[in-house]
């Protein structure tokens, strides 16, 4: 699987670069004027996949961010994308020199950084990827120290993101992402549960598109 997402990953890169050098040059600049300051709202299904997917199903997740326009096709935003975990297995967490199982739904969040960047453009559609960095978190209601329990990791993301040129230029669009979370480094776990997962989202960008932003490309 790792191989596999690897693989892909690379190929996804190189198809990228080639759209970048030949297809963003075409003049569809005038269809796809974003403002520079963003809202974007996303709801969406997180799926974890090989060993993550032993302890969890399937699980809504729902997100909200702030963009900035950092280039003419680039834009960093900042995500807080909360999700409603729903536990499939036990997980085995150390606690005060023991091992005790843990099953339980509970509601996670992925909160940090992403930088885009749109390499394709045509009358319909105009595509970026994004490239992101995360702190993912899986709560428990059991106290540590005072504090509740939380498994806890850094995320790496990549991913795609298409918006649509169709319901009068409100901004519509399909988000696919691919994260690996480092849950099992968490000094809690007392085996591992692995960290990957893809996330399919449908996200809005507030405001929508105008031909009075152009000024700032």
């Amino acid at each position: 699987m790792k191989k596999l997402l690897i693989i892909f990953s690379l190929n996804f890169l190189l198809i990228s670069s080639t759209f970048s050098q030949e297809n963003v040059k075409q003049n569809f600049d005038s269809l796809w004027y974003f403002y520079p300051f963003t809202i974007d709202l996303s709801a969406g299904i997180w799926t974890p996949i090989d060993k993550l997917s032993e302890y969890y199903n399937p699980s809504p997740q729902f997100g909200g961010g702030f963009g900035l326009m950092v280039s003419r096709k680039m834009r960093f935003q900042l995500w807080i994308m909360p999700r409603i975990l729903n536990q499939k297995n036990p997980i085995l967490l150390n606690l005060n020199d023991s091992v005790m199982e843990y099953k339980k739904n509970s509601v996670g969040a992925s909160l940090g950084g992403w930088l885009s960047y749109t390499f394709y453009q045509d009358r319909i559609v105009s595509t970026e990827i994004l490239t992101g960095i995360t702190w993912e978190d899986i709560p428990t209601d059991i106290k540590a120290n005072k504090d509740s329990l939380s498994i806890c990791g850094l995320g790496l993301s990549i991913g795609i993101n298409s918006w649509f040129n169709t319901f009068h230029r409100l901004n519509f669009g399909l988000r696919a992402i691919y994260t690996y979370s480092t849950y099992d480094k968490s000094k809690y776990l007392a085996s591992p549960i692995g960290g990957h997962s893809l996330t399919f989202s449908l996200v809005y960008r507030f405001p929508r598109r105008s031909q009075e932003f152009k000024k700032w490309y």
